[in-house]
């Protein structure tokens, strides 16, 4: 039987070991980007980057939304069928959110498309994972989709969910995964006020949150807000973004380097104080892939 349109293991295994792999923004370029807007269409590099996550051997593969441009026809899933077919094979958990595009234009289509793939959506688009002294929380950050009530509820289950690991001893780290940044200094695409009022105090309040790890943007950002990492992973195939520099940029950005950004994704791994995130990627799919940045969150 084909694969396309088949579940992927969603469910992660307690018995598995590897880093936790993150990216962000595996969508194609749609026909008027390309042509009109001469965006870049990253098929090669997309490619490239689920190989090198799958050489890994990851204990799980975190996306971080927009898996299609257009989440409503079936024939754009094709291709992502395709690209995740190797962790498929293997049977590596898959934990998406929900990107804007993922449900662009119809969104009861696309979350069955969607949900085709990843059945624990059925439950709901909002989620918690543990991962030895980790918790990992999966936020909605589509408000207009979600309605006000499911809003509401989302945000009451979030502060909820952030207490509950800050008084549970076992966990030593909690981090946040939202496609929408709060923080971001890309030219076209303007920062997530909705993510800043709902999501980001709780996330700065509570002493065991490490990082808020968001996509959307397609590029490489990393802001760090009252000594808290806010990090933009969105350079996962998208058309990669212009940002902002110099002395215009609205936030100071970490990491060096021009725009746009290099094809990355990162590698989350428990430590004895909290955890590490190591960046990987390449600026061109025929350069070598290197480490592009190493944070150590605790």
């Amino acid at each position: 039987m084909s694969a396309a349109g088949t579940a992927f293991c969603d469910r992660p295994d307690p018995d598995r070991t590897g880093p936790i792999a993150i990216l962000g923004d595996l969508q194609r370029t749609s026909l008027f980007e390309r042509v009109v807007l001469r965006r870049e269409q990253n098929d090669r590099a997309r490619a490239r980057l689920i190989d090198a996550v799958v050489s890994t051997s990851p204990r799980a593969v975190v996306l971080l939304g927009d898996l299609v441009c257009f989440g409503f026809r079936a024939w754009e899933w094709m291709p992502v069928d395709r690209l995740l077919q190797p962790l498929r094979q293997r049977e590596t958990p898959v934990l998406p959110i929900l990107g804007n595009h993922d449900t662009w234009a119809w969104a009861t289509r696309g979350l069955r498309h969607h949900r085709r793939r990843f059945p624990r959506f059925a439950a709901g688009t909002w989620y918690t994972e543990r991962f030895d002294s980790l918790r990992l929380i999966f936020l909605d950050s589509n408000r207009h989709r979600l309605g006000a009530a499911h809003w509401r509820a989302q945000c009451a289950w979030y502060e909820t969910t952030l207490q509950s690991a800050e008084e549970e001893e076992s966990v030593r780290g909690v981090v946040v995964l939202t496609h929408h940044p709060p923080f971001t200094n890309a030219q076209s695409v303007g920062e997530s006020e909705h993510v800043q009022q709902a999501f980001l105090p709780g996330f700065l309040a509570h002493e065991k949150t490490l990082a808020l790890i968001s996509g959307h943007v397609h590029s490489y950002e990393h802001f760090i807000e009252r000594g808290k990492h806010c990090i933009v992973q969105g350079a996962g195939g998208g058309p990669r973004v212009r940002l902002v520099e110099g002395a215009s940029r609205r936030h100071l950005d970490q990491y060096e380097g021009p725009s746009p950004r290099p094809f990355c994704f990162s590698l989350l791994t428990e430590t004895s104080t909290g955890a590490r995130l190591e960046v990987r990627g390449f600026e061109e799919v025929e350069k070598p892939l290197r480490t592009l940045d190493v944070l150590e969150l605790s």
